[in-house]
């Protein structure tokens, strides 16, 4: 969650001014300049920025990881089970895709006010320094991320396999198989006689019971699998960024795959390349002033400035085959427009998207 600033004493509101005689006391002012750097955000003022979306693409896949069991080739003969994993092997597969955005600091859109002889309103910003909202405290929750997961690339063994030495005294592979899959059936009949209520030990209670089964069950697990191999299976997931752009459009490698491999970087070309294509919805409605118009730098800078923000769509694209896609503001392709300085006062409050910086709230504070 973004920490939210409270600033005091600087106002950022701007009420219509009356003309009055030069001898009257002068009233109340307020300036919005833009920020050329630092040194000009230093002297003196508030400075607050606009947001910056960012594109955040959640991607899951499953790692799955195989291994031969020693005794393979006597699966048919001594267990009669055909579905065994005959050679090692690590599988990748994409899984699911999503699309989300969040906000970050845009540091060429920030904002100086200074004010004089005016009223003092309160600012919240976020921790980056981007305007939260006016006269009243917002939370500025930014949607909780789980943490990339790495895929386990330990060796799978059978170490762990709690076999006895009339098993382990045996002289080739052939024995050892067939003294095994005869533990088996040994454990599979003290199983039944479990479950039968035949077994000769006594068990005190349910919950001795259960985990006696269980035991058993596990250990019979264990036996088979060097028979039918052992398969590991995890979920990895992985996280993408796109800051869009005017220029942004089709055909932008997000990472590449491979089925062996797993993710790769864009340039490694053992692996097919995901796509991220953007499409740039033009608003006629904006952007008539460009940013650095000659109208726009005579335009009064009186009111708060804040973002009328464009709309994208993204969709993300595994080689020709549409995984995910979804349409969101985006704030450094929409305008940067101007709060009527009429409608401002001291008890007016205001709410901003510190995502996509539109105007989300806009009233009268109760009282």
């Amino acid at each position: 969650m973004n920490k939210i600033r409270k600033i005091f004493g600087v106002a950022a509101v701007a009420m219509l001014l009356t003309p009055v005689p030069s001898a009257a006391k002068d009233v109340g002012s307020v300036t919005v300049q833009p920020v050329a750097d630092d040194a000009d955000a230093a002297n003196g003022g508030l400075v607050y920025a606009l947001p910056q979306t960012v594109v955040r693409i959640r991607v899951e896949a499953e790692f799955v990881q195989r291994k031969v069991g020693p005794f393979f080739r006597y699966s048919k003969k001594y267990l009669n089970i055909d579905d065994v994993i005959t050679e090692d092997e690590t599988l990748w597969q994409l899984k699911s895709v999503s699309i989300d955005t969040r906000g970050d600091v845009n540091m060429q859109q920030r904002f100086k006010v200074t004010a004089n002889n005016m009223p003092m309103p309160l600012f919240f910003l976020t921790d980056k320094g981007v305007l939260a909202s006016v006269n009243r405290p917002t939370e500025c929750a930014e949607a909780q991320v789980e943490a990339e997961t790495l895929p386990d690339m330990s060796a799978i063994n059978f170490d762990d396999v709690p076999l006895d030495n009339s098993v382990l005294a045996k002289t080739s592979t052939a024995a050892m198989a067939e003294e095994t899959a005869q533990a088996i059936y040994r454990i599979r009949q003290q199983q039944m006689s479990l479950v039968n209520g035949e077994s000769e030990a006594t068990l005190p209670d349910a919950e001795t019971y259960a985990a006696s089964l269980a035991r058993l069950k596990d250990v019979e697990k264990q036996f088979v699998s060097l028979f039918a191999g052992k398969e590991r299976r995890q979920t990895v997931v992985r996280y993408f960024e796109i800051v869009p752009d005017r220029f942004s459009q089709a055909g932008n490698v997000l990472f590449r795959f491979s089925p062996q491999k797993g993710f790769l970087e864009t340039m490694n070309l053992n692996g097919t390349p995901v796509y991220a294509d953007i499409t740039i919805h033009n608003d006629p409605k904006l952007n008539e002033l460009p940013q650095n118009s000659k109208q726009r730098k005579q335009a009064p800078l009186t009111g708060l400035r804040y973002v009328m923000p464009g709309r994208i769509t993204v969709k993300v694209v595994d080689r020709n085959i549409p995984m995910a896609e979804k349409t969101v503001g985006c704030a450094q392709i929409g305008q940067v427009v101007t709060l009527p300085v009429s409608a401002l006062n001291d008890k007016t409050s205001i709410v901003f998207s510190t995502v996509d910086g539109r105007l989300m709230e806009f009233g009268t504070m109760a009282k």
